[in-house]
């Protein structure tokens, strides 16, 4: 059944954390292998925050989800990141069942010291953890760059479950460097046996300037043929599904009730506001006249983030206006993402017009190809359509 949008008053916050142990070979996030000085960059967090905070735009609005993502947000104390979450509490209102999530790393979970600091990250109110398995294999661990064991992952599963958590996601990554299909069987039915509540299934996509372009252009990567990714994506559909995770979205499954809410919120076009160095945001509200929302990102640099912060209390980068345009591009791309789809009346509403002739002639063809098929409410993507949505998206836009 197709969900409506939640609604405007409410919003989420993102704050990011650049710092990682080590830089992996396919990341292009934000993220950074250097030494950090947590207090200052906690401090700088706090100041942005109550920056925004007194903007009419964030004002007398209900924040529904916060999400802690890096980096490796768990590369801080446990002090230093429930002061956040205290920080921002203060600041603005929070609803009785906020998601309250923070990504971890296996390999900053592996003792004493983070147990107790797991205790600590839910006594203080977070309530979600995605935890970056990415495999159960060695070998793809070694290729992909991580630090981490398999054993680090389940022990650190077992710790989380622990200290309280009982909404758990479990990143995997299929499509690697040498990695066969059933390297990626043994991966999902490991990944069920651990029974988390949430499951995020991306292929790896070989990102411009990081390490795996560079290896790609010399020739150096050996990646699995277009083909066997396929398969690999079909066999996540088929095995998650049969153990009662619903796929959501392309890349998410979820027992029932346990889809993510913050990325829910991406996808709808909801508000959000970003805190941290490299952080985005969008927001409806900040749009004069016909524009349908701004957005924006902050300086990357951790360094000059907290410099320009310290000066002003924010630290934008760059700002767009999103126009109808770009606004329908967006309802498309964003929307089809999700298996539930779009919904014809949420585009009337939002863009005062019925849908154009030549989208629905789009969509209509696409039906006859098998990769959309039309809902109650509007339409949405075929499995099949799923697996070769760039395809749906090139041709809407």
């Amino acid at each position: 059944m197709y969900s409506c949008p939640a609604s405007r008053s409410t919003f989420s916050i993102y704050v990011h954390i650049p710092y990682c142990l080590r830089k992996c070979p396919y990341c292009d996030f934000n993220s950074r292998a250097e030494p950090y000085a947590e207090d200052k960059y906690v401090q700088s967090l706090a100041a942005e925050a109550a920056y925004y905070q007194m903007l009419p735009e964030w004002a007398d609005r209900t924040c529904g989800s916060v999400y802690f993502g890096g980096g490796t947000p768990t590369l801080f104390s446990a002090a230093a990141l429930s002061r956040i979450l205290s920080v921002l509490s203060g600041l603005f209102s929070m609803s009785g069942d906020a998601e309250l999530s923070i990504e971890a790393n296996p390999a900053t979970l592996t003792n004493e010291l983070s147990r107790a600091k797991l205790h600590t990250l839910f006594s203080s109110g977070f309530n979600r953890i995605s935890l970056g398995a990415q495999s159960f294999s060695q070998d793809k661990l070694a290729q992909l760059g991580r630090i981490h064991s398999a054993v680090d992952v389940s022990r650190s599963l077992s710790d989380i479950r622990a200290a309280g958590f009982a909404n758990i996601n479990l990143d995997l990554i299929f499509g690697t460097p040498l990695e066969t299909l059933t390297v990626w069987e043994q991966d999902l039915d490991e990944a069920l046996r651990l029974c988390p509540q949430h499951l995020s299934v991306y292929g790896l996509t070989i990102e411009p300037h990081t390490y795996f372009a560079k290896r790609l252009k010399q020739g150096l990567l050996l990646l699995p043929d277009e083909d066997t990714q396929a398969k690999m994506f079909l066999l996540a559909q088929e095995r998650l599904s049969a153990a009662g995770c619903r796929q959501y979205e392309i890349s998410n499954y979820a027992q029932p009730g346990f889809e993510c809410r913050h990325n829910i919120g991406y996808w709808k076009r909801s508000d959000y506001l970003g805190l941290g160095a490299g952080a985005h945001s969008f927001c409806s509200r900040s749009a004069p006249g016909s524009l349908l929302g701004r957005r924006w990102a902050n300086i990357a640099s951790p360094t000059d983030y907290m410099a320009s912060i310290a000066a002003g209390g924010k630290a934008v980068a760059f700002a767009e206006d999103i126009d109808k345009e770009k606004a329908i591009l967006e309802f498309f791309f964003l929307g089809l993402r999700k298996t539930e789809g779009i919904s014809f009346a949420e585009y009337e509403t939002i863009f005062g017009e019925q849908m154009p002739e030549d989208r629905l002639q789009i969509l209509n063809q696409a039906a006859k190809d098998g990769l959309v098929e039309k809902t109650p409410y509007g339409a949405a993507l075929t499995p099949r359509g799923l697996l070769l949505s760039d395809s749906v998206f090139s041709s809407l836009v």
